[in-house]
C-alpha cells in the first residue's frame, strides 16, 4: 500500500514538475513578443511630457534636428539686437545656442520625434530595452553557459530593478545600456575565440561602445574597465585584442569630434562645452591621467608572463585579499582623502539619507521627518533600491576562490566603474528618482545574483516555496507602507529607506555562511527566503517609482500644454523651468532663462521693441532681472494653467494684444 502510494506521489511529482517546464518555455518562447508589445503600449500610455530641464535638452536635440537638420536648438528668435537665448545645460557659440550633451542623440532620435513627436522619444528608448533583455540573456549565458542563469537575470533586470521607471523615459539610457550589454558581451566573446573571430569580437565591442559614447559621454568607464579586464583576465597575452577594440571605438569617437568641433569648436569626443567653460571634465584631469597611465603599464605588462604568472602563484588568491583589505584599512587610517571616497561609495552604494546638505541641488531637500526626498518622493541608494544585489557576495567569494574567475571578473569590473567615478563628487544623480547612472552596474548584478541563486540555493534549480511565498511577501510589505497612515508617515518612510538595507544586511550574512559547506545546509533556508523577500521588495519598489514618475508627468503634462495654449506662436517666455514648455515651443514658442543669461534685459527691451509678446513664468524669475523690471509688468493669467503653476508677467504696454483670453 505504502508502495503504491509513493509510486502516485512520485507520478504526480514528475506531472508537477513536467507542466512547470511546460509553463516556464512557454513563458520564454512567448515573453519576447509580449514584452515588445508592453514596451510599445506603455510608451504612448506615458504622458507626452518631459520630467527635467534634463529631457527638455534632448526634446530640442531632436526637434532641431528633425526640423531643420541642426545641432543649434535656438538663435536669437529672430530679433535684431536680441542676444541669444540661453537654458540651463546650453552653451552660445557665434550667435547659436547649443545643448551640453553629445549630439549624436538628435541625429539618431529625429526620425522618432517627426513621427511621434514626444512620444517618440519614449518610444526609442522602451524599445531599446528589449536588446537590452535579449543582450542580457546572451552575455550570460556567455559567462554561466546556463539558460536558466541567463533567464533569471532577465527577469531580474526588467522587473527587480529600476530598469522600469527609465525605460520610459526620454533620456537614452535603455539604448545606451544595450550598447553597453552588448560590448560586454563581445569583449567577453574575443577572450573565448581564437584568431580573427577573437579580434572581431574586440572590435565590435569597442564599436558598441563608441557609439554609447556618442550618446553618453559616461560610457568610457565601461571602456576603461574592459581595457584593464582585457589585460588582466581577459586575455593578458594577446595584446592584440585592446588593438582592436581600440580600433572599433575610432569611427563613432571621430564622428562625436567633428560634431564637437561643429557645436563648440572643440575636436573632441568627450566635451560638454567650448573651451571657456567648465564643460570639458577639467575637474577630472588628475584621475584622467592617473587611469591612463594604468592603461598604459596594463598595455606594456604580459601578466601571463611565466615569471609574472609564477610570482602571481605564489600568493592564493585568499591571501590576496586579505592584503587588499589591510591595505584599504591603512589608507583609511591614515588618510582623509581615503575616508572622504569610502565616505562617497558609502552614501551611493548603500544610504544615500547620508548624502549632506553640501550635496543638495535644486528639487532634492530635506524633508520634515528628516529623509532626502526628490520631488516629494524618497531618494535612494543603490541597495536601498535593489537589495537582491547583496547575492553578489557569492560570486566575491567564488572569485576569490578561483571558480570562474575571468568571468566573475568581467562582471565585477563593469559594475565598479560608474561607482567609482561617480564616488570622485559623491554626485547622486540630480534629477532622477534612483540611482540612474548605475544602470550597467544594476544589468552586471542581476547576472552576478542570478548565478548566486541558480547555483547555490535553487536545489535542482528550482525555487522552493519558502522563495516564492517570500517574494510575494516582499511586495505586500512595500505595498501595505503607505497604508501606515498620516500619523506614522514617518515610520513609513523609515521603513522605505531602511527596510530593503535590513534585507541586505540579512542577505549578506546569510549568502557568507552559505559558503562555509559546513553550515550551507542550514543556511541555506534562510538565506533562499531573504532573497526572495529583498526581490519582492525590489520589484515592487521599481514598479512604484514608475506609478509615482506617471503622477509627476501627468501633472508637467498639464502645464506643459497649458502653455502651448496660452502662449501666442513667436512670443517669448522667460522661464527657470524650461521643461514645462516643451508643447509651446512646438508651435514656435522661444525660451529663455535669465538665471543663465547675463543679457536679460537686452532680450526683453529688443523683443518688446519688435512688438513680440513676452511673458515671464513666476515670481523668482522676475528677480532674475537685472536691472528689476518694476512699473514695466504686470501678473497676468494663463487660464489654461493649473493654479499652482498660473503665475505670469507681462509687460503693461502688451496688455490689449497679448494677455490671453478667459475662454
Amino acid at each position: 500500500m505504502l508502495k503504491t502510494i509513493s509510486r502516485r506521489h512520485d507520478t504526480h511529482h514528475q506531472n508537477t514538475e513536467g507542466q512547470q517546464s511546460d509553463l516556464a518555455e512557454s513563458v520564454f518562447r512567448y515573453g519576447p513578443y509580449a514584452l515588445i508589445v508592453c514596451l510599445i503600449v506603455g510608451a504612448f500610455l506615458m504622458p507626452a511630457a518631459t520630467f527635467s530641464i534634463d529631457e527638455a535638452m534632448y526634446v530640442e536635440m531632436a526637434r532641431a534636428m528633425a526640423e531643420t537638420g541642426s545641432f543649434s536648438i535656438a538663435s536669437n528668435g529672430g530679433v535684431d539686437g536680441s542676444p541669444a537665448l540661453l537654458q540651463k545645460l546650453t552653451h552660445e557659440v557665434d550667435g547659436q545656442v547649443y545643448p551640453q550633451y553629445p549630439g549624436a542623440y538628435g541625429v539618431i532620435a529625429a526620425p522618432f520625434y517627426a513621427l511621434f513627436g514626444i512620444s517618440g522619444l519614449i518610444l526609442m528608448n522602451a524599445l531599446s530595452t528589449f536588446p537590452v533583455a535579449a543582450l542580457t540573456y546572451r552575455l550570460a549565458l556567455r559567462l554561466f553557459d546556463d539558460v536558466s542563469i541567463a533567464r533569471i537575470a532577465v527577469l531580474l533586470l526588467l522587473f527587480a530593478t529600476f530598469v522600469s521607471t527609465y525605460a520610459f523615459a526620454i533620456w537614452p539610457h535603455m539604448l545606451v545600456l544595450a550598447l553597453v550589454v552588448g560590448a560586454t558581451e563581445r569583449a567577453a566573446a574575443s577572450a573565448q575565440e581564437e584568431g580573427p573571430r577573437a579580434l572581431r569580437a574586440a572590435a565590435l565591442s569597442g564599436l558598441a561602445l563608441g557609439c554609447a559614447m556618442a550618446l553618453r559621454v559616461d560610457a568610457f568607464l565601461i571602456a576603461i574597465a574592459i581595457v584593464i579586464w582585457l589585460r588582466l583576465f581577459g586575455a593578458p597575452s594577446r595584446r592584440s585584442l585592446v588593438l582592436a577594440f581600440a580600433a572599433g571605438l575610432a569611427p563613432a569617437l571621430i564622428g562625436s569630434a567633428l560634431i564637437n568641433e561643429i557645436k563648440f569648436g572643440v575636436l573632441s569626443p568627450i566635451s560638454y562645452g567650448p573651451p571657456s567653460t567648465q564643460g570639458n571634465h577639467g575637474e577630472y584631469g588628475l584621475q584622467f591621467m592617473l587611469v591612463s597611465v594604468l592603461v598604459g603599464l596594463l598595455l606594456l605588462v604580459d601578466v601571463s608572463n611565466r615569471r609574472i604568472g609564477m610570482a602571481i602563484n605564489m600568493v592564493s588568491p585568499a591571501k590576496l585579499m586579505a592584503a587588499s583589505v589591510v591595505l584599504v584599512l591603512a589608507l583609511l587610517a591614515t588618510s582623509g582623502t581615503a575616508r572622504a571616497y569610502a565616505m562617497n561609495v558609502y552614501v551611493l552604494v548603500v544610504d544615500l539619507q547620508q548624502l549632506g546638505v553640501d550635496h543638495f541641488v535644486p528639487g532634492i531637500v530635506e524633508h520634515e521627518n528628516g529623509f532626502v526626498f526628490f520631488w516629494g518622493i524618497l531618494k535612494p541608494a543603490l541597495l536601498q533600491s535593489i537589495p537582491f544585489a547583496a547575492l553578489a557576495i557569492l560570486p566575491v567569494i567564488r572569485l576569490v576562490q578561483g571558480q570562474r574567475a575571468s568571468q566573475h571578473a568581467l562582471l565585477f569590473a563593469v559594475a565598479a566603474a560608474p561607482i567609482a567615478f561617480y564616488a570622485l563628487t559623491r554626485w547622486h544623480g540630480g534629477y532622477s528618482l534612483s540611482m540612474r547612472y548605475f544602470l550597467p552596474s544594476a544589468a552586471m548584478l542581476a547576472i552576478l545574483s542570478a548565478a548566486a541563486l541558480h547555483k547555490d540555493m535553487f536545489k535542482d534549480g528550482t525555487p522552493p516555496r519558502a522563495f516564492i511565498y517570500a517574494l510575494i511577501a516582499g511586495v505586500i510589505a512595500v505595498m501595505a507602507a503607505p497604508m501606515i497612515g498620516d500619523q506614522t508617515a514617518g515610520l513609513s518612510v523609515f521603513a522605505s529607506a531602511y527596510g530593503p538595507l535590513l534585507l541586505a544586511a540579512g542577505l549578506a550574512l546569510t549568502t557568507t555562511a552559505q559558503a562555509i559547506p559546513a553550515a550551507a545546509a542550514r543556511v541555506r533556508p534562510a538565506s533562499t527566503a531573504l532573497a526572495g523577500l529583498a526581490i519582492g521588495w525590489s520589484a515592487a519598489a521599481s514598479f512604484d517609482d514608475l506609478g509615482d514618475l506617471h503622477l509627476k508627468l501627468l501633472s508637467q503634462e498639464a502645464i506643459s500644454r497649458g502653455f502651448e495654449t496660452d502662449t501666442p506662436k513667436d512670443a517669448l517666455v522667460f522661464s527657470t523651468v524650461e521643461e514645462w514648455l516643451a508643447d509651446a515651443r512646438d508651435k514656435g514658442v522661444h525660451v529663455t532663462n535669465p538665471q543663465i543669461s547675463d543679457q536679460e534685459g537686452e532680450i526683453f527691451d529688443a523683443f518688446t521693441a519688435a512688438d513680440r509678446c513676452v511673458f515671464i513664468h513666476l515670481q523668482k524669475t522676475v528677480q532674475s532681472f537685472d536691472p528689476p523690471l518694476d512699473g514695466r509688468i504686470e501678473r497676468i493669467s494663463f487660464p489654461s494653467l493649473p493654479d499652482g503653476a498660473n503665475e505670469v508677467f507681462a509687460p503693461i504696454s502688451q496688455r490689449a494684444t497679448c494677455a490671453p483670453e478667459d475662454g
